[in-house]
């Protein structure tokens, strides 16, 4: 039998030890050391657009209350009262103060208790200071709330780095959820995440995409965080991958548009149909022989004209920026993103429940979309319990969805001896793992 990678095993270029993804000890260590000092996303700003609205973001075994406090200021404190523990919000609602279900104390969106019922049978024991909320460290990125259980910890912007100086000009605070579910999900939080986070799948697992784009892609790593884009080599969209060893179309442009219409009608993200029907103009404006890299170009000039007469706006960001600052990002630790500049596709993927099953997560999916600035549109998220009850899941993510269980079984064999990272295309991954270990002691 092959021997099995050890927990003195570390992360190398093309390695990841076991354990990481089916360790219940290792998943006590993320919880004990990893979630309470991070960043992480808590909800979209626009889910609570009034002054009182409130949501609970759960991590492991917190329970966090996020309030919006003013029309530009939002707090979050624990989800507890400190007078006997009772969760004080069970549902996302809007209310113009916080009332305990169990005992009537009362707290205003500030956290400060303001009445508390026969508060004279303390003998004038019950100091203000000591039963307001706890408050809990939050702030806004990206039209995103974040949180973090550490008082001592960075500011998000610091913590952001070079993702934030990158992603800042996709302007994603203007856009606007499409749609939103979660999937209870049967793998380890980290291994769901990282099907989505590199394309060197594309070839097997999503094989009718090869004859739009060439597949060949670098992973980059920008300090925790890690980002996706083409190899130097590859071709663009337009350019059929090598792996299938066919010449280019002579006429690239129905290709152009056909991949656009699969992420418009069937991912529902991407592009917007506004954006499809712009870059048709390619069809009539543009000659047979024109290039693959002059349809994108010109697909994207006419997406641009459009959005701005439409009065949507479109982002102060360049093609060569685009290109550059490459087409997927991990936000360390549990964020990815497809960029786009008027629409874009976020991942989130965290344990469920208590955080100590090591095999369990929900996973997550933000369809946003740059609108006109007086219209956002009014979007409940899904929730299912089995991805297979997803009837909107979009085709490609269910080629993924196929593999994850199964994954996860792969990685608890005995005969595993821990993943193989491809050092080029897979980057990401062993970047983002790196991290993980160092913030729970196993590096």
């Amino acid at each position: 039998m092959p021997k099995a990678a050890s927990s003195s095993d570390r992360v190398r270029p093309d390695f990841i030890p076991a354990e990481d993804y089916a360790s219940a000890e290792f998943a006590l260590l993320e919880k004990e050391r990893l979630w309470p000092r991070v960043w992480q996303v808590a909800c979209r700003a626009e889910q609570l657009p009034n002054v009182g609205d409130q949501f609970i973001y759960e991590i492991c075994d917190e329970s966090i209350l996020i309030i919006r406090t003013s029309e530009d200021k939002f707090s979050a404190f624990y989800n507890a009262c400190p007078h006997r523990g009772r969760q004080l919000v069970t549902s996302p609602r809007r209310a113009k103060q916080i009332v305990c279900p169990f005992h009537g104390w009362r707290f205003t969106l500030e956290g400060r208790c303001n009445h508390v019922p026969y508060r004279e049978n303390w003998d004038g024991k019950l100091d203000d200071d000591e039963i307001g909320l706890s408050p809990v460290k939050c702030d806004v990125w990206g039209g995103f709330i974040f949180i973090t259980l550490d008082p001592d910890s960075e500011p998000l912007l610091d913590f952001l780095g070079e993702a934030a100086e990158r992603l800042d000009p996709y302007q994603f605070d203007k856009q606007r959820l499409r749609w939103a579910a979660g999937v209870d999900t049967d793998a380890n939080w980290k291994l769901a995440l990282e099907a989505f986070n590199e394309a060197y799948h594309v070839q097997t697992t999503h094989p009718q995409l090869l004859p739009f784009f060439d597949d060949r892609t670098e992973g980059n790593a920008a300090g925790r965080h890690g980002y996706l884009r083409r190899a130097a080599t590859a071709g663009g969209l337009g350019a059929p991958s090598t792996i299938l060893k066919t010449p280019p179309p002579d006429d690239v442009r129905p290709i152009v548009l056909e991949y656009m219409r699969q992420m418009v009608f069937d991912v529902r993200s991407i592009f917007s149909e506004r954006d499809m029907a712009a870059a048709a103009r390619i069809m009539s404006e543009l000659p047979k022989e024109a290039t693959a890299q002059e349809a994108v170009a010109a697909a994207m000039q006419f997406r641009k004209e459009a959005a701005i007469a439409a009065g949507v706006g479109w982002p102060d960001i360049t093609p060569q920026q685009m290109a550059e600052n490459g087409s997927v990002w991990h936000i360390f630790p549990n964020l990815i993103v497809l960029t786009g500049p008027s629409a874009s596709l976020w991942y989130r993927a965290r344990p469920i429940g208590k955080g100590e099953d090591p095999e369990r997560c929900i996973f997550e999916f933000w369809a946003l979309e740059r609108y006109a600035p007086d219209y956002s549109p009014e979007v409940t998220p899904e929730h299912y319990t089995d991805w297979k009850d997803f009837a909107n899941l979009p085709p490609f993510l269910i080629q993924d969805f196929e593999n994850i269980p199964h994954m996860q079984k792969g990685v608890r064999s005995r005969g595993f001896r821990g993943a193989r990272t491809n050092p080029v295309q897979e980057k990401i991954i062993t970047n983002f793992h790196a991290n993980v270990r160092q913030m729970v002691g196993k590096e």
